[in-house]
């Protein structure tokens, strides 16, 4: 790849496929400069600028870049876990044929600022949690409004919605889930009235469903850990062998929610994999306050001002990081820190090896502080090899993957966690729903 920060742009926008939108988070590297290089791209016609902070790719023509259509710009503002509302949910289902001039958007949490021709409308976080499809808001969505948007006869929906269910394009476990905490009481008595006729929910869990939610194969990424395979694609397959049985590792219990991450930033390197139960009601809350940490740096301060210690950061840079979180709305005006609840239930960071546990025991010591416990994750055949000794020494415990699971073989000794670990998990955990990977 090449070195400089536009033609890091340029590569990754050349990368992407036509009709896809691309946001500036997605690069790493000075805010300023990859913005720069964004507006560049759009001054030459290459993307679409469509709000602050996120560009379209288009297919080339002789006016320029072909705009995206009104429902894909709603929904990628919207983000995650939103869909088509009103009469716009209504015709996504094909229930009526009015085009509204409109376009009405439900989102999980917090609403965005309204945008030519489209309107948001402020949902339960509970969406986000369980990374609903528009098509699967749109169902939620009709059932709030009923009959008035529906040009056909009502009665109908139900075998629609069967037919959705059918097809993978809705799930029925993961709609009784959301309308069992939804708010709207007419949405929730239309559907325990639909809710007998639908056909029995398939065998096939979300997590087990592959790519545009049709089903997949679990046991392939688990095999390849056997296979011949560089070491970096099985230790990757490891990975997502954890994904499909994360909750078997750490289980959410009521009212809270199981996030697993990837790579995340531990301010000494990106772990593997990073398991967090936290409060669903305390993510929806901390959504909608917006008490949000744009780095780790300002967890650091944040946890200096309310102890007293020393951040390790020089006068200047404390300086800067106290005015942000001031403006962000963590401080009073007395520069005292808010009180927050703490949200993390429960965390353990992984590791996952073929054979080099050393290696990885190395890597979980020192991203060991920001979790109540680390583990190693191993393919059954290797693990005789690991130290037992060298496990207990550092408190870490050991998974090991078999052809069909992944599950403990040595569980770690959990440790209390940090005031500031706890204030950097919670945000990974809002960006990773946000970014649809939770």
């Amino acid at each position: 790849m090449r070195g400089s920060i536009a033609e890091r742009v340029a590569d990754h926008v050349a990368a992407l496929p036509e009709r896809s939108f691309v946001a500036v988070r997605d690069i790493d590297g000075s805010r300023t400069a990859v913005d720069a290089a964004f507006s560049r791209l759009a001054a030459d016609g290459d993307v679409l600028r469509i709000r602050k902070g996120l560009y379209w790719k288009g297919a080339p023509t002789a006016l320029g870049v072909s705009p995206p259509r009104v429902d894909e710009v709603a929904l990628a503002l919207g983000g995650p876990g939103s869909g088509p509302a009103g009469v716009a949910a209504a015709q996504w289902l094909g229930l009526t044929s009015q085009v509204p001039s409109t376009f009405l958007t439900a989102v999980p949490a917090r609403a965005p600022a309204p945008f030519p021709g489209i309107r948001f409308a402020q949902r339960p976080v509970e969406r986000l949690l369980h990374s609903l499809a528009p098509s699967e808001v749109a169902v939620l969505e009709v059932l709030r409004v009923g009959p008035t948007v529906v040009e056909s006869d009502w009665e109908t929906l139900p075998e629609l919605i069967a037919g959705l269910a059918t097809s993978g394009a809705v799930r029925l476990p993961i709609l009784d889930q959301v309308i069992a905490k939804e708010p709207h009481r007419k949405a929730r008595s239309r559907w325990a009235e639909f809710r007998h006729t639908f056909p029995e929910p398939s065998a096939i869990s979300h997590r087990e469903r592959g790519q545009n939610d049709l089903p997949g194969a679990p046991l392939p990424a688990l095999r390849a850990t056997t296979g011949k395979v560089g070491v970096p694609v099985a230790e990757r397959a490891l990975t997502a062998a954890l994904d499909l049985f994360a909750s078997r590792i750490l289980s959410p219990g009521p009212g809270r929610s199981l996030i697993h991450m990837r790579e995340v930033e531990l301010g000494t390197g990106r772990p593997d994999a990073v398991l967090v139960v936290v409060s669903s009601a305390g993510l929806e809350a901390r959504l909608r306050n917006g008490l949000r940490l744009p780095t780790l740096a300002h967890a650091r301060v944040l946890e200096s001002i309310r102890t007293g210690a020393p951040s390790g950061y020089s006068r200047r840079h404390s300086n800067q990081l106290t005015k942000s979180l001031q403006e962000i709305g963590w401080l009073t005006h007395r520069n005292q820190v808010r009180n927050v609840t703490s949200l993390v239930a429960r965390s353990l960071v992984v590791e996952a090896k073929i054979s080099n546990w050393r290696r990885g025991i190395g890597q979980l010591a020192k991203a060991r502080w920001a979790c109540h416990g680390g583990a190693l994750l191993m393919p059954m055949e290797n693990q005789h090899r690991v130290s037992r000794a060298a496990l207990r020494h550092n408190r870490l415990g050991l998974l090991v993957a078999r052809s069909d699971t992944v599950e403990w073989r040595i569980k770690p000794k959990s440790v209390d966690l940090r005031w500031m670990a706890d204030l950097w998990l919670t945000e990974l955990a809002l960006r990773s729903l946000e970014a649809g990977h939770g």
